[in-house]
């Protein structure tokens, strides 16, 4: 029942992150600064498609372990609720005996700023709230309407990691 359940969110998250990002493809070109956000880029070889994003972040570590170096081995989806509140997450498998991170980051024009601003209880959580970024915790500040933003999930230690989601602030 369990599996059943988040096969059926997984899939409905998947298709609503197409759906959206269809969409958004489209107003983004109109955009003035849709050339400084980051693109996916295509997975070759063996590294992840965001390894380079990944490998140029900008850690904040007052309050969490930096993941630089980490080791993608889940696949993790996500969006920000309408609200602006909480995000939504999916997950392909949690990989983790225990607790894991949560990572927040905001896009500066050249690279992710960012670090943790949750944790994820053992198994994952679909629903977290906003509240530690809006409050101030671990450095982090509240972007401005319509900044690229992505989240992350890493082991405890920040040796393992997700991929990079990624959204736009509400």
């Amino acid at each position: 029942m369990k599996w059943t359940l988040l096969s059926l969110l997984l899939g409905l998250f998947l298709a609503t992150g197409c759906l959206l990002d269809s969409g958004s493809s489209s107003s983004s070109s109109t955009s003035a600064d849709s050339s400084s956000e980051p693109e996916a880029t295509v997975a070759t070889g063996e590294q992840p498609s965001d390894q380079a994003e990944w490998d140029s972040i900008r850690w904040l570590t007052a309050q969490g372990p930096s993941g630089a170096g980490a080791t993608q081995v889940m696949t993790l989806d996500g969006q920000i609720t309408e609200d602006g509140r909480f995000v939504r997450f999916a997950w392909d498998r949690f990989p983790w005996s225990g607790n894991a991170l949560g990572h927040f980051f905001v896009w500066d024009g050249s690279r992710w700023v960012g670090g943790k601003f949750e944790w994820i209880t053992t198994g994952g959580q679909a629903l977290k709230t906003l509240h530690n970024i809006t409050g101030g915790y671990n450095g982090h500040r509240t972007p401005a309407r319509g900044t690229p933003v992505a989240f992350a999930w890493t082991s405890a230690d920040g040796r393992q990691r997700s991929n990079l989601i990624k959204d736009t602030w509400r």
